[in-house]
């Protein structure tokens, strides 16, 4: 959904995904395409798409894409990687689909944010996330990892959990 310049994308795409890299900066747009061409060997590319939108126009045109692709039952996994906001633009996958559109295992989502502190870190990014879906994403239904530490008191940390059928539908 923020892929910047695209490293989380690189890697994906090297390990034979099919990626759809998102940032609305037009520089890290430019500049995730480059990284995608220099860094992604030709037989991959054309598994790759790089797109500058707004991310939750994004999220909207790549589920009607989903909804319309005979391969809708694969693996979808969601990098939302803006740690100071991500968890705020969670309210993009409220209601999606269509009842019966989505065939598939629960989409992926793997939301980057900053926490105070490792203690507690999950349960105050998925209070954030929930509040801006309108529904309570259950803390014993995800994970999370330390990234890094940014700084004192700023710990980037990785909220891993599928989304549920509710939110999507």
């Amino acid at each position: 959904m923020f892929c910047g310049i695209g490293p989380f994308a690189v890697r994906a795409a090297l390990q034979g995904c099919i990626v759809h890299a998102n940032d609305l900066n037009p520089s890290s747009h430019k500049w995730c395409k480059e990284n995608m061409k220099m860094n992604v060997p030709e037989h991959l590319q054309a598994n790759v798409a790089c797109y500058n939108q707004d991310a939750r126009d994004f999220v909207r045109c790549r589920v009607r894409a989903l909804q319309e692709d005979p391969q809708v039952g694969r693996r979808v996994h969601i990098v939302a990687n803006l740690p100071a906001s991500a968890p705020e633009f969670m309210d993009a996958f409220a209601n999606i689909f269509s009842k019966g559109a989505w065939s598939g295992g629960l989409p992926t989502m793997h939301l980057y944010a900053f926490s105070r502190s490792a203690e507690g870190a999950r349960d105050e990014v998925l209070a954030r996330a929930s509040a801006a879906l309108g529904f309570d994403i259950r803390p014993e239904t995800a994970s999370c990892r330390e990234v890094r530490l940014v700084a004192p008191g700023k710990l980037m940390v990785c909220v891993s959990f599928s989304l549920p059928q509710e939110i999507l539908c």
